[in-house]
C-alpha cells in the first residue's frame, strides 16, 4: 500500500504552525512589557491651610490615558510630630487627586510643612 503525499497541504500546515507560534511569541514579550513597566514618581503641590491641615495634589496633564496612582502625604508639627497619609485613585487626564493631613491641635501644635509624592503606572 503506497500513500501519496499532499505537499502543498503540509506547506500550509507549518506555515500556520510557524505564523501561531510567532503570534504566541509576539503575546508573551508584550505581556513582559506590561509586567516589567516602572511606576513613574511624581511630585505634588502642597498647600497647608493655617496649620490645621495640608492639601496635596497631583495631576495627570502629560498623559492621554488615566493613570493607577498612589499619593503619599507627610505633614510635620510645630513640635515635631509627622502624620501621613495615603490615597490610590485612577487619575483621568487632565484630572487632579487630592489627599490631606490634618494636625491633631492646630491651635497649640499646628503643622508648619508638608510633603508629598505619587507613584503612579504608566
Amino acid at each position: 500500500m503506497t500513500y501519496k503525499v499532499n505537499w502543498k497541504f503540509l506547506r500550509t500546515l507549518s506555515f500556520l504552525f510557524l505564523l501561531s507560534s510567532s503570534f504566541s511569541s509576539l503575546a508573551d514579550s508584550v505581556n513582559q512589557l506590561e509586567s516589567a513597566q516602572e511606576r513613574v514618581r511624581r511630585q505634588a503641590y502642597c498647600e497647608i491651610n493655617s496649620g490645621h491641615y495640608a492639601r496635596c495634589e497631583v495631576c495627570n496633564f502629560e498623559s492621554y490615558r488615566p493613570l493607577l496612582c498612589e499619593l503619599y502625604v507627610r505633614g510635620q508639627t510645630l513640635y515635631g510630630y509627622w502624620f501621613e497619609g495615603k490615597k490610590k485613585a485612577m487619575v483621568a487626564p487632565g484630572q487632579c487627586m487630592y489627599g490631606q493631613v490634618y494636625a491633631r491641635n492646630p491651635t497649640v501644635d499646628p503643622l508648619v510643612t508638608a510633603d508629598a509624592h505619587a507613584f503612579c503606572n504608566p
